[in-house]
């Protein structure tokens, strides 16, 4: 059974949205702001764990899941929901987002540092040039986890220099493990822009390590839109500080979309 949260204001016009978590993360990342935020100004928005992550099922099996089995999470999640939703994906959530897209129904779809359109192969391979002792334990262990133990790490992975202390140990606390060969479909599962009928915004940080501004200006690019790159952030846009800017960023283009004139 997957878990699901909510916050439904009464009264709403706005389509739901329908968060998606990344990779390693739980529902707890939404909750932290974004969907408090949403409800106090009136936008109903719903949040599950994926199998094997956080209070939903099947974590003693989380190493047998891939992307797919991800997509029909998200499929049974907004299929029982009052309305079609608006999807937001972060990271690999991104990628689930983009995949339920080539079949199923949504209103909309906001990619938030989502894993780009050429799958994630190029970030990658930069990342563990980087830092290459903590992605070769992580490699060997098969536990992409074991790299978000290392504070400095995280924080040159995930975060800024900036990034208040707080956050970093947020992030720490929140962040668990992934399915390995989930990680690996990152690279070879890549969406099909083509198959996408709804539209689409995406949103990055211009100090992002994990999914860098051109790997965003390059999903922008393949759903013909313009991408937005919040200065002074990074990966972990719906925790950093300037978050209310990217949850704004989101609402006006959501309500934008309720209008018919979508941005």
């Amino acid at each position: 059974m997957l878990h699901v949260v909510s916050r439904q204001p009464a009264g709403s016009a706005l389509p739901p949205l329908l968060l998606v978590h990344g990779a390693c993360a739980s529902v707890a990342c939404w909750e932290a702001h974004f969907m408090d935020w949403f409800a106090a100004r009136g936008a109903a928005c719903f949040a599950f764990d994926l199998r094997g992550h956080g209070a939903s099922d099947g974590r003693d099996r989380l190493q047998d899941f891939r992307i797919a089995d991800y997509v029909e999470d998200l499929r049974q999640v907004a299929a029982g929901l009052p309305s079609t939703p608006v999807l937001v994906g972060h990271s690999m959530g991104g990628l689930v987002v983009q995949k339920y897209l080539e079949t199923g129904a949504a209103r909309g779809a906001v990619l938030l540092a989502s894993s780009p359109v050429g799958g994630m192969l190029r970030d990658g391979l930069r990342l563990m040039v980087r830092h290459p002792r903590a992605f070769a334990r992580a490699s060997a262990a098969r536990r992409l986890g074991q790299v978000y133990r290392d504070e400095a790490v995280l924080r040159a992975v995930l975060l800024t220099p900036e990034t208040p202390e707080e956050v970093l140990q947020q992030c720490m606390e929140q962040l668990g493990e992934e399915s390995w060969r989930a990680i690996q479909d990152l690279n070879f599962v890549l969406p099909r822009p083509a198959s996408v009928k709804v539209p689409v915004q995406v949103l990055g940080g211009a100090l992002d390590n994990m999914v860098s501004p051109k790997s965003v200006r390059r999903t922008a690019a393949a759903y013909g839109v313009p991408c937005m790159l919040f200065p002074r952030m990074a990966h972990m846009l719906n925790l950093e500080p300037g978050w209310e800017n990217v949850a704004a960023a989101i609402l006006d283009w959501v309500r934008r979309l309720g209008a018919g004139t979508p941005a």
